[in-house]
């Protein structure tokens, strides 16, 4: 994605509103994910919607994908969106919206250790199980690894 196509999305979702000021500040960071991760990983990815919902959709030769982005220092906070880790809601937002896939794109900081995160909150959560595909994003190194 281009520096113009964020930036009209970023004033759209600036003027949106319906979406407050402590709202923008978090969709403006999740829009910098998505743009961020399309480059690194498959920029023929075409964004369709960024705000009206946690999840982002894009569309990849046709196919509409859900993509959630998780930051890893929500990870141990008890504030992350329950609804993104439970398959029946997550089966109702694929119906409502025709997404035909969900990805799930764990961002980290670049301090991963022996001891995996993002693979425990995997187990724990059993979200390989409604996730088609799990990723770990670095940001800053522009990484994106495969987990599922």
């Amino acid at each position: 994605m281009s520096v113009k196509q964020f930036q009209i999305l970023a004033e759209q979702m600036l003027e949106s509103p319906w979406v407050g000021e402590s709202q923008q500040e978090e969709k403006i960071i999740q829009l910098a994910d998505l743009c961020r991760f399309i480059e690194s990983y498959k920029p023929s990815l075409i964004v369709k919607e960024v705000w009206k919902h946690k999840i982002n959709v894009v569309e990849d030769n046709g196919v509409r994908i859900g993509l959630v982005f998780c930051d890893a220092k929500t990870l141990s906070q008890q504030s992350f969106d329950f609804s993104l880790y439970n398959s029946y809601a997550l089966e109702a937002y694929k119906a409502q919206t025709n997404v035909l896939e969900l990805w799930i794109v764990f961002i980290e900081d670049g301090l991963r250790g022996e001891d995996d995160p993002f693979k425990d909150f995997i187990a724990k959560r059993s979200i390989g199980s409604f996730y088609d595909k799990i990723f770990c994003f670095d940001f800053f190194q522009s990484k994106v690894e495969a987990l599922k």
